[in-house]
């Protein structure tokens, strides 16, 4: 097994866990467990032997989740307000009270609700992720209704973030999303986020932002700032690798002393090409020869001498 191996393993739960219960199996098995939600959860983990689960919310990849230029390639994704994602109930039911503006609605499990049959797009098909990022960023405003198969518009207990809300931020795009109990931790409402918790309040917040569209571009533009500065999957990879050596000193500690013999040597090489090399790549893998290598092993073309030096380095590593 991997612990026999000494080799680390971490889980990222990211399901709702009263609905998807594979967690069970799974939490135990593993020195990481990274969960969305915490409060009652940490203390059904702790019940299964998981005691020291942590908590990690969702994030962006600002590689995918990007502003596009609203061409003409973008028009037949516009509208004043959309939604894309699977039909739950408490959809079903909100949706339906908002038919009278230009509503624009993707994804699956709407086709059997004739009410939708005009505003929703391409009959109900899956959307792939590069139209997602369209429709974001062609609609002025995004509703962001997280999913519940209680038919009641809004949960209860809402303890967690989904991804769509990270998504549509980093897109610099607008939302409107429910109100959740973790938001405002991490976002200043009405500077960079808006949430409603009635249908009322939704609407009037729809008929207020479709006649403001520079303060829907602020409020955007302040979210993506936040999002690419602390919540994409750069960050969050970033948060897993720092945890795991904490909780590991004799690992942290086997790392850094590698870290400093491959620093040694690289400054005895003098190449510009090397330098350039390992500052390109992420912070994460700069001290990291393993992951150096895998990325020269990657790449086409001659050999340069650099790479040979790494690989040689490399070989004498494993060799020890």
């Amino acid at each position: 097994s991997f612990r026999k191996l000494e080799i680390k393993t971490a889980f990222w739960f990211v399901e709702d866990y009263r609905r998807f219960q594979y967690w069970k199996e799974y939490a135990p098995l593993f020195d990481l467990f990274l969960t969305i939600q915490r409060g009652d959860f940490f203390r059904e983990l702790s019940m299964i032997g998981c005691q020291e689960p942590y908590y990690l919310p969702m994030a962006a990849s600002k590689n995918v989740h990007k502003p596009l230029h609203l061409d003409d390639g973008l028009n037949k994704y516009a509208a004043d307000i959309s939604f894309m994602g699977e039909g739950y109930p408490n959809r079903h039911n909100l949706f339906m009270q908002l038919l009278d503006y230009d509503f624009k609605l993707w994804g699956t499990g709407w086709e059997n609700n004739q009410a939708f049959s005009g505003i929703l797009q391409k009959n109900g098909e899956r959307v792939s992720i590069d139209e997602t990022v369209k429709i974001y960023n062609a609609t002025k405003i995004n509703i962001n209704l997280h999913s519940s198969m209680n038919p009641d518009l809004f949960e209860a207990v809402s303890d967690f973030i989904n991804p769509r809300t990270f998504e549509i931020m980093a897109c610099g795009a607008f939302q409107l999303v429910d109100r959740r109990d973790a938001l405002l931790e991490f976002f200043i409402e009405d500077e960079e986020i808006v949430t409603f918790s009635s249908i009322q309040e939704l609407r009037e917040k729809i008929n207020y932002y479709l006649k403001n569209e520079e303060e829907r571009k602020r409020i955007a533009q302040n979210a993506q700032r936040k999002v690419l500065g602390m919540h994409t999957y750069q960050h969050r990879l970033t948060e897993i690798i720092n945890l795991t050596l904490d909780r590991n000193p004799e690992l942290k500690l086997k790392i850094e002393h590698e870290a400093n013999e491959i620093k040694e040597i690289l400054n005895k090489i003098d190449d510009p090409e090397l330098t350039e090399f390992i500052q390109s790549l992420p912070v994460n893998e700069q001290n990291s020869l393993s992951l150096i290598t895998e990325k020269i092993r990657t790449r086409h073309g001659e050999m340069k001498k650099y790479e040979a030096y790494l690989l040689c380095l490399e070989t004498f590593q494993n060799n020890d």
